[in-house]
């Protein structure tokens, strides 16, 4: 089990340092294309494709990585409406519904990232999978988080606590 753990928290590593530069990158490619229309009327092509890729990658690793910090407030808004042993029920629901989107994330956004992978964007000439294949990683993420942070406490109710 340790090792379970060991590569979670190498994935968090890797997965706040790649939003961190994703939203670095994403700043200073906006402001040098606004920098470039302003000062000398050039857009350079694909900067608008390269920026919606990044912001979309941060979106769903952002998603994966709400859930694992429970930070997301609509979850807690309705648990907290709840008598108190009602909560932890519904704690256990709310970690199978995440592990159910992840799977679904996973499943079908695998499915049209292959789907996609013949097709490419017209700016950059990626391929469109780079877009979506945010969609089965963040699944992937889902997943990982609810299993190991269930297993750390054996009480996802507790589990922020538990991965501090």
């Amino acid at each position: 089990m340790t090792v379970l753990f060991r590569i979670e928290k190498w994935i968090d590593i890797i997965v706040s340092r790649l939003i961190q530069i994703l939203l670095l990158l994403t700043v200073i490619i906006v402001s040098l294309q606004v920098a470039l229309r302003y000062l000398f009327s050039f857009t350079p092509s694909g900067t608008e494709e390269i920026t919606l890729v990044f912001i979309i990658w941060v979106s769903f690793i952002g998603i994966a990585y709400g859930f694992r910090e429970n930070l997301h407030i609509a979850v807690e808004l309705v648990a907290s409406r709840f008598p108190e042993t009602w909560q932890k029920g519904l704690d256990w629901l709310t970690r199978l519904m995440v592990l159910v989107v992840g799977g679904l994330f996973l499943y079908f956004g695998t499915q049209f990232t292959i789907l996609m992978s013949h097709t490419t964007m017209p700016g950059t000439h990626l391929p469109l999978a780079t877009l979506y294949f945010c969609v089965p990683v963040s699944g992937l993420l889902m997943i990982l988080y609810t299993i190991t942070g269930v297993m750390k406490t054996g009480d996802p109710a507790e589990m922020k606590e538990g991965m501090d």
